[in-house]
Order: C-alpha cells, then sequence, then structure tokens
C-alpha cells in the first residue's frame, strides 16, 4: 500500500454520523456462537445488538493509528457483576438452541 493510499484509507475511516443514528446489518455466524450471544444476552435481560456494540465500542478504537492494541472488553465484567448479585435471568436453552436453528436460510426446519 502506497503512502497515498494509507492517508485515503484512514481518512476514509474518520467519518462521523449523527449523534443516535443506528444501521442495521445482517451477518452470518457459527450456530454456536449465535446461541452463546444469545444466552448471555437473554441471562441479562438485553439483546444481541446492545452486546455486540458494546463489544465493538471496546474493539474499534484500537484499530486507530497510534492506539494501544490492548482491548478491554467490559461486557464480561458486567455479566460476572450481574453473576454476583444473583441478577441474571434463566435461560430455557432447548428453546433457544431450536430458535437459532430455526432462522434464516439454511435452518433446520425449513
Amino acid at each position: 500500500m502506497t503512502t497515498k493510499q494509507t492517508t485515503q484509507a484512514r481518512d476514509e475511516a474518520n467519518v462521523t454520523f449523527p449523534s443516535g443514528q443506528t444501521a442495521t446489518i445482517s451477518m452470518r455466524i457459527p450456530a454456536e456462537q449465535a446461541y452463546l450471544l444469545q444466552f448471555y444476552a437473554d441471562r441479562m435481560n438485553s439483546s444481541t445488538g446492545k452486546i455486540l456494540n458494546s463489544i465493538l465500542e471496546d474493539v474499534l478504537p484500537t484499530f486507530r493509528k497510534g492506539a494501544p492494541p490492548q482491548v478491554t472488553i467490559r461486557i464480561p465484567q458486567v455479566y460476572h457483576a450481574m453473576e454476583n448479585a444473583d441478577l441474571l435471568y434463566p435461560v430455557n436453552t432447548a428453546d433457544l438452541k431450536e430458535r437459532i436453528l430455526s432462522r434464516g436460510p439454511g435452518a433446520k426446519n425449513k
């Protein structure tokens, strides 16, 4: 990559959006990861979007030039604090597995 291309790529990453503006994305991930993501979201009475957003807020800044490559993910700390305070919700794991496997293209029940 040339210096010009590197500068252009860095400039393209520095885009701002109005506060609170959101975008919808769709992605395919392994079923086990989808299950675990939904499991922890359900246990915390949250959503997968909020969990992923929190992780991205922790990770993406490390891509900036000069940023240290170390990442501290906050969401497990919140989960363990909720666990220690007995604030986690029960999850029907059989039902959750069925929901995960019955979504989208290639779903088990389609």
